[in-house]
């Protein structure tokens, strides 16, 4: 299993890294205290909500601001990466977080809507900060609220990773520089509490922390502590004469106060290095509803089968245009033993071209595992290339493959 993700699984390393993100925790020297508290510790007041940062840079900021976000571009080409192809788990990634890799499976279409991105100056040091994290959908059957996912500023050319969050580890805007963080590592370990943005950008610094953890090892209670350090260490922390509502009623303080920013959907931001198909084909496939620029296009619903019911539609598109372009039938016949499979192939249809630039929409279907529909087209060159076309198991995304 990869080590990123393995590792969300540790309850220690979990809440270690709830309290820092990615740039780790306030060095401040853990606060000691001889006696237990006989009282909850109130949640610091709220700042009064301040507009939002400004993205814009002042004019002698614009070579730090056109240098990190350049620095950007390969945490943006690396998450675009997994959003459209699927988590790659043969890969150590740099700059994918664990919350993207959790909501890769999700189909592309709606991820792409779904997770969003902003690069704002939160630090208020003229270098803006990236933040990637969920954009909280108006149809969802419950109400959702956002998640912030990874959070980057830029330092000597390269990015810095301050935030990354999960379905177990959350981070929450609470506006002004702050985030709200919840941890959860089973039934008696749990911490949450405020953090704020280091004048560098750099990490994460808490301001109160609160944690639930056992009484002590031969006993099945669970007790309730505070700090302002961020450690889940009971000896450096106070314990708080409180029960298991009163404890999560301070946290409902500081989920209430949360904030929603606006981010761009992944869909828009312009990514050209999709390579779940073959670099080498000159015809690109997806599906109809993926796509945004299927303003105009031929529709090839007269050539196929009238009494066939087709599950979905597929886009053909040629930058360049090829020649003899025909949608293929594939009956599976033998596997060689190197693992290649062979097909019995039947032309479904044949157009002279495929034109440069207009797509061509097809209706089909994908029943079973196995590749049943294809397509082949002559090269400029003169070769005529054939590949199949099939649906990840992974992500139900288009898989094209060389056929032969």
């Amino acid at each position: 299993m990869n080590k990123k993700l393995a590792s969300i699984c540790l309850f220690a390393a979990l809440l270690a890294s709830a309290l820092v993100g990615c740039g780790g925790a306030s060095s401040a020297t853990p606060q000691q205290s001889g006696t237990a508290s006989t009282a909850a510790t109130e949640p610091s007041a709220l700042p009064a909500a301040t507009s939002e940062p400004s993205m814009v840079p002042e004019p002698e900021a614009e070579k730090a601001y056109q240098a990190a976000m350049h620095a950007y571009e390969a945490v943006m080409d690396e998450t675009c990466d997994t959003v459209y192809n699927g988590y790659n788990f043969e890969v150590e990634h740099r700059y994918v977080s664990s919350g993207v890799i959790e909501l890769s499976t999700m189909k592309r279409s709606e991820l792409l809507e779904y997770l969003g991105y902003t690069f704002e100056d939160l630090s208020g040091d003229g270098i803006p900060e990236l933040l990637i994290g969920t954009i909280p959908r108006d149809n969802a059957e419950e109400a959702e609220v956002q998640l912030l996912l990874s959070g980057y500023t830029c330092k000597n050319g390269e990015p810095v990773c301050f935030l990354e969050g999960w379905s177990r580890n959350v981070y929450e805007w609470l506006g002004n520089e702050r985030f709200f963080n919840y941890a959860s590592g089973g039934w008696a370990y749990s911490g949450f509490g405020p953090f704020h943005l280091s004048k560098d950008g750099t990490e994460l610094q808490c301001e109160e922390w609160y944690f639930s953890d056992m009484k002590d090892e031969n006993d099945s209670e669970v007790a309730y502590f505070h700090n302002s350090t961020g450690e889940v260490d009971k000896t450096a922390a106070e314990e708080l004469d409180i029960d298991s509502d009163a404890y999560w009623a301070l946290s409902k303080k500081y989920g209430d106060a949360r904030k929603t920013l606006a981010l761009t959907p992944f869909a828009d931001y312009p990514y050209t290095g999709f390579i779940a198909q073959p670099l080498d084909c000159k015809v690109r496939v997806d599906y109809f509803d993926d796509v945004s620029y299927q303003n105009y296009y031929d529709d090839a619903s007269e050539y196929m089968d009238k009494e066939t019911t087709y599950d979905t539609k597929v886009l053909f598109c040629s930058e360049e245009g090829v020649a003899d372009f025909k949608l293929l039938s594939l009956s599976f016949k033998d596997v060689d033993e190197n693992g290649n499979a062979t097909f019995d192939i039947t032309t479904v249809f044949n157009i002279p071209s495929l034109r440069a630039g207009i797509p061509l929409a097809v209706p089909m279907s994908f029943p079973g595992d196995i590749p049943s529909n294809g397509f082949s087209y002559t090269d400029k060159d003169g070769s005529t290339k054939a590949f199949s076309i099939g649906v990840s198991g992974l992500d139900s995304s288009l898989v094209v493959l060389p056929l032969g």
